[in-house]
């Protein structure tokens, strides 16, 4: 996790360009399902694209991050329970966010 973070932050070629061919297609794939949902008006309308990129972040900088957090919070947010709960919070946000 902290590899791809550096490389990440230092542009480096293994992200950019190699992993993102890879994810493109996946990436791609989950734009069009939240465009075809949004025009169906079973999600309010926002940039997929954008959305995605806003749930990646989410996910990897409370992984990457959990040092940080759990300095925070004084908890481990790896824990089993904290996953958990962590989890049903980001869904619960994207659900509401999301809700038509």
């Amino acid at each position: 996790m902290r590899l791809a973070r550096r490389e990440a932050i230092d542009g480096g070629p293994i992200l950019s360009e190699e992993l993102g061919v890879v994810l493109r297609p996946l990436f791609d794939r989950g734009a069009n399902f939240l465009t075809r949902e949004m025009e169906a008006g079973r999600l309010r309308h926002y940039d997929p694209r954008q959305l995605l990129v806003m749930g990646y972040g989410a996910v990897l900088s409370y992984l990457s991050d959990a040092a940080l957090i759990s300095a925070l919070v004084d908890e481990d947010p790896l824990s089993p329970a904290r996953i958990k709960a962590w989890r049903e919070h980001v869904i619960d946000v994207f659900r509401n966010a999301l809700a038509a």
